[in-house]
């Protein structure tokens, strides 16, 4: 019997129990959910994951209840790095399936050229690296973006990439400096987004400039 874990709000826990866990048993699942609120991270990690690492399928609760949910979004955001194929979205209450994610204003590409180049949505301005005319690389650019971790409630997962190698060389320089570190949205522990910029020479990574950093919200 393949089992189910089902990510739900506490305010819908009565749906939970009433129409879905019947259901899915009548149907030959073995459902888990959290009959108990979970309040501390301890808890989550003892409690929550145990049961994340054996299920077969994640089944997701919708609801706006669920989309302004904590727990809900870290239970999401182990889903969808460990099981993104086996997750099954049910909507019982109308709301916006964006809300269920980080947004992002910082992106990878062009919108209209397909070319390298990172993408501020906020300012619809593009950061695209140069190149001289022999083709070696004069600049790169990079994202960072610092986030909770949803294992452990002192610690942060950090997610740093670049247009080229450089960039993504500089961002580790970027995580390692006093701008990053003394940073006002990292002293307070806030989901944050940054993107730098770098010059290169001898082909290593040199002067540093942020130009970007801004607070992670939810939502479109």
């Amino acid at each position: 019997m393949a089992r189910l874990f089902i990510s739900h709000a506490t305010g819908d826990r009565k749906f939970v129990e009433d129409e879905l866990v019947g259901l899915l048993r009548a149907l030959g699942f073995d459902p888990w959910f959290a009959e108990t609120d979970i309040q501390t991270s301890e808890q989550w990690e003892r409690c929550i994951l145990g049961a994340l690492k054996s299920s077969k399928w994640f089944v997701l609760v919708m609801s706006p209840r669920s989309a302004t949910s904590e727990r809900v979004k870290d239970e999401i955001a182990w889903a969808v790095d460990e099981a993104p194929d086996r997750i099954v979205p049910i909507m019982i209450e109308h709301c916006n399936p964006r809300d269920f994610h980080i947004k992002s204003t910082l992106k990878f590409g062009d919108p209209d050229r397909h070319v390298i180049a990172l993408f501020d949505s906020v300012n619809s301005q593009q950061f695209v690296p140069r190149r001289d005319r022999h083709g070696v690389s004069e600049n790169d650019y990079g994202i960072v973006f610092s986030c909770k971790n949803p294992f452990s409630a002192s610690k942060r997962i950090v997610l740093a990439a670049g247009s080229f190698g450089y960039g993504t060389w500089a961002c580790v320089r970027f995580l390692l400096s006093n701008d990053f570190l003394a940073h006002p949205l990292t002293m307070q522990i806030t989901d944050a987004e940054f993107l730098i910029e770098t010059d290169i020479l001898w082909e290593a990574p040199q002067h540093i400039k942020l130009h970007v950093a801004r607070t992670l919200t939810n939502g479109a």
